[in-house]
């Protein structure tokens, strides 16, 4: 019982560390790419729909401070949606 309960609290602390260093991530690539060119003041005074940040970002790709790839674009859909409190019904 005792290995099982030692294996299970080394999966959990596992995955947590997998998460938070995802949102790590995230908020890197968002800090190097975005905020190369404007404040990320901007970024936080707009809420947007999920489409709207879709445009923006596909938009923007073009302008980030060296390449934005697809993954890249899709990291900072994940941290806008999940940090800034955009619509994600749409």
């Amino acid at each position: 019982m005792r290995k099982l309960t030692k294996i299970t609290a080394v999966v959990l602390l596992f995955s947590f560390a997998l998460i938070f260093s995802a949102g790590a991530e995230d908020a890197t690539i968002l800090k190097t790419k975005c905020t190369s060119c404007h404040e990320a003041d901007i970024i936080r005074e707009h809420k947007r729909t999920v489409a709207e940040w879709e445009e923006i970002v596909a938009r923007m790709a073009g302008h980030a401070e060296g390449e934005l790839t697809r993954v890249d674009q899709l990291t900072v859909l994940k941290y806008l949606k999940q940090h800034l409190l955009v619509d994600i019904t749409e």
